[in-house]
């Protein structure tokens, strides 16, 4: 399972929950890796589970880093497809979910304050 995700061009960093704490895994995956094409460098830090890759724009194709960890047991086969689409969209949907939801729970509150407000007001002039 995947548990982070950073990816620019030239740039991709996982954070891996079967990776966490295993260092024997380090050599044979780092060897997995580097024999991707496409691939220049890879770094896996096995007590955080994660593995950032720096590769060449032009000839890496990110499906085959997903299916170098699906093959050594990393990721499952649900997780393929969300990953394989796009690395990126479903973290940044949650995001944008989450972001909007923030937002209109702000605007609600402060239009309910105001409307609350004015009417608190106007039943103290009445009574008064």
């Amino acid at each position: 399972m995947v548990l982070d995700l950073h990816h620019v061009p030239g740039r991709l960093r996982v954070r891996l929950a079967g990776l966490r704490g295993y260092a024997r895994a380090i050599v044979p995956l780092h060897s997995e890796l580097l024999a991707i094409p496409g691939v220049k460098s890879a770094s896996i830090r096995a007590h955080s589970g994660s593995v950032t890759i720096f590769y060449d724009r032009g000839c890496f194709e990110i499906e085959s880093f997903w299916s170098t960890l699906r093959r050594l047991g990393y990721l499952d086969a649900a997780s393929q497809t969300a990953e394989s689409a796009s690395p990126s969209s479903s973290r940044m949907n949650a995001v944008a979910a989450t972001a909007t939801a923030t937002i209109a729970e702000a605007i609600v509150g402060e239009v309910v304050k105001h409307v609350l407000g004015r009417s608190a007001g106007a039943l103290i002039r009445l009574i008064v």
